[in-house]
């Protein structure tokens, strides 16, 4: 599951679920075990919720993502690392996104006791909210065929993709605020430290030789390193995926 905004809200939403689970294991499935009415998940803060601008806030922003993780009672945690909204994270900020984790764990208490926010008022009126919302479109899939149907005819996929776009419409608009991306920005921002963001490396099946691609930032994507044409002109022609993969 992601983690993304407002941190009531997040921890809300999986206590939410859980309860739901729970819920449904017992009334629908008839399970007796408390174990199997666990909702054994993973919370992470995805890539998706971090800034391309003014990165090294996103470590901020990470630490309070496995916080709310943390806090909504997830078996399982991941974290984003703070490059990964425009690069595969390096070695160096994958440590630091651990060593974030750890430190929740080792200084910070959260260890040592279950729901912690179980009990607060905002927090549970928040839960209660969304577990009736969440009960209210599950009964509208189920009216509509189940959601086997739905996904095999695009309509849950179209219900995302259209709720992707009004949250990008939103960041873009200032509507939906992301410190150093639409609001607090610097006047000067300086270029990301990092030079190269995405390395291709993969066998042309077809021309029988070994192509290392790399895409700098700041630069046109059509520019790769080891060839003359772009990497994605490249990629196409490759003929399997396996072979991109070097599988």
């Amino acid at each position: 599951f992601n983690i993304f905004g407002n941190l009531f809200e997040q921890v809300a939403k999986f206590r939410a679920g859980r309860g739901l689970w729970a819920k449904i294991m017992k009334e629908q499935y008839g399970a007796e075990s408390p174990g199997s009415m666990w909702l054994r998940m993973i919370a992470a803060g995805g890539g998706g919720g971090l800034t391309f601008e003014q990165p090294e806030v996103n470590i901020v922003r990470g630490a309070y993502y496995a916080l709310i993780s943390a806090l909504s009672g997830t078996q399982t945690m991941a974290l984003c690392s703070y490059d990964e909204a425009y690069t595969i994270p390096t070695e160096y900020s994958a440590r630091i996104s651990l060593r974030t984790m750890q430190l929740l764990i080792e200084e910070m208490g959260l260890t040592e006791t279950v729901d912690p926010l179980g009990g607060s008022f905002y927090v549970e009126t928040l839960t209660n909210q969304m577990r009736q919302k969440m009960e209210e479109i599950m009964a509208e899939v189920d009216a509509q065929g189940g959601i086997v149907k739905l996904v095999s005819e695009g309509a849950i996929q179209s219900k995302v993709s259209a709720q992707a776009y009004k949250m990008q419409r939103d960041i873009e608009s200032g509507k939906f605020r992301k410190v150093g991306g639409n609001c607090y920005r610097d006047e000067q921002e300086e270029e990301h430290p990092v030079e190269t963001l995405v390395t291709f490396e993969f066998r042309d099946t077809k021309a029988g030789t070994d192509i290392v691609l790399t895409q700098t930032g700041f630069e046109d994507a059509s520019a790769a390193k080891g060839h003359e044409e772009g990497w994605a002109s490249a990629l196409a022609r490759a003929t399997t995926v396996s072979s991109i993969c070097g599988v």
